[in-house]
């Protein structure tokens, strides 16, 4: 078997891969066996010279590297040094499916980092395209085969402000994980100068408790003393069924049999809203991943265009001749009671209709007075530049869709504060597949069919 057929077996069955490499083990490839140009023998009139494929190593199955060694000691001294490569750092011995860590690796917290906590990767979820009030989010599990376990998920989500500079609001997300991560640091330190010995001798009931603290702590900082966004835990709020009829949450099998697929839905969104959402993982030890962010805009809010032509034909009627007090009172009830949205689509129809006798705004102004007038037209500054341009479309249809997403529980009920002491991909989960209803603007010059 050719060498390159033997490494590549080897990745299939994840022993390599391309991003880590074996420590001390250098490849080289070069071909043998070419004929030399001053050689008559080898070459044949009408017949291309092939160059042969050179066999490095003949093998009949692909197995190990440390298997091929004859030796018992050297292969079991091998084969420990390459699991503990690949799955610890090298800087500790894979015991089972975990790995034990060596006395130098540890974290200034105390904690075991020799076992890496990949971060996860958040994404949209493909199946289902976010409305103006629904976002789907989805990401695959981390957890090695070997080494941490994950015992829980966090996801944060707020609504942000507008920016304009990607750099700036970069830069001031980047310095606001700075101060948490201080913040952090420093609850940390004080928690084992000062609980420590408490906290250690009460166990797992210590260990909650210093959970609950650091949360507490970190929530404070992040939000310059109060907390800005919302933070769900994925065992302990969502699939415990803690979270609103809002948020959902799933679980189901990815592309390979053995990973799982995680998802979240958030269903009471703001249309036209700036929403930014980050998720970590967080293993058994306590230790928290890197985050990994989506930030989106929700559609646009919905209008029904022909209750907006409606409004704007009422409109020009209760304008249009002498406009007597009640009148002026049901033209300026009317307009105030739609939303947004609505009224600048009101605006444009009647703009499009009847800006012969006067544009919408001068005749707001002239028949209701500059007061009433300016109590209407100011909340048109509340549909932002993106929308604005959409609703000045000629045309604007509704349409319902159904899409199905996951709705997962756990089955067990474990004690508050359990959280670290659980593996996630254990729990025991009953789902099942409900609908969700999704009203959506179809904007176009064009009527569509």
């Amino acid at each position: 078997m050719p060498f390159i057929t033997y490494l590549s077996g080897l990745l299939t069955a994840q022993m390599l891969s391309d991003d880590h490499l074996i420590s001390g083990v250098e490849i080289h490839c070069e071909e043998k066996g070419r004929c030399p140009s001053t050689c008559h023998l080898c070459r044949r009139p009408g017949k291309e010279q092939l160059s042969p494929t050179p066999v490095l190593l003949e093998i009949n199955r692909v197995v190990p590297l440390y298997a091929l060694i004859q030796d018992n000691d050297t292969r079991e001294a091998f084969k420990g040094a390459l699991m503990s490569s690949y799955w610890c750092s090298g800087k500790g011995d894979v015991i089972e499916d975990w790995c034990r860590c060596d006395l130098n690796a540890f974290d200034e917290n105390g904690l075991p980092n020799c076992s890496p906590l990949p971060p996860p990767v958040l994404r949209l979820s493909p199946s289902v395209e976010p409305s103006s009030t629904v976002v789907s989010l989805e990401w695959l599990d981390v957890q090695p085969a070997i080494g941490t376990k994950v015992s829980d998920y966090v996801l944060q989500h707020k609504k942000v402000d507008e920016y304009t500079d990607t750099d700036l609001y970069t830069a001031r997300d980047r310095a606001e994980r700075g101060v948490l991560a201080v913040g952090e640091q420093s609850l940390r330190k004080l928690l084992a100068n000062r609980l420590g010995a408490w906290l250690s001798g009460r166990g797992a009931e210590g260990l909650a408790v210093s959970k609950r603290i650091w949360r507490t702590q970190a929530e404070h900082l992040r939000g310059g003393g109060t907390v800005t966004g919302e933070s769900l835990s994925f065992a302990d709020d969502l699939l415990s069924g803690l979270a609103t009829s809002c948020v959902a949450a799933g679980r189901s099998h990815g592309d390979v049999p053995e990973t799982s697929l995680y998802s979240v839905i958030f269903k009471c969104l703001e249309p036209d809203g700036l929403y930014k959402f980050t998720l970590y993982a967080v293993d058994t030890r306590g230790r928290h991943s890197e985050l990994s962010t989506v930030t989106l805009r929700t559609a646009c809010p919905l209008v029904d265009d022909s209750k907006a032509e409606e409004i704007a034909d009422k409109i020009y009627n209760l304008y249009n001749g002498y406009t007597s007090g009640k009148e002026q009172q049901t033209a300026y009830n009317t307009l105030m009671e739609v939303s947004a949205s609505m009224l600048f689509r009101v605006q444009h129809h009647y703009n499009s209709h009847y800006e012969k006798f006067g544009d919408f705004v001068w005749r707001s102004e002239d028949e209701l007075g500059p007061r009433k007038a300016h109590l209407i037209l100011r909340r048109l500054e509340k549909v932002s530049s993106h929308c604005s341009t959409l609703l000045r479309s000629a045309y604007i249809q509704s349409r319902t869709e159904t899409m199905p997403y996951l709705f997962c529980r756990s089955e067990e009920v474990r004690p508050p504060g359990m959280v670290w002491y659980s593996i996630l991909k254990d729990t025991k989960v009953t789902c099942e597949e409900k609908m969700v209803s999704m009203l959506r603007n179809t904007y176009g010059e064009s009527k569509g069919r």
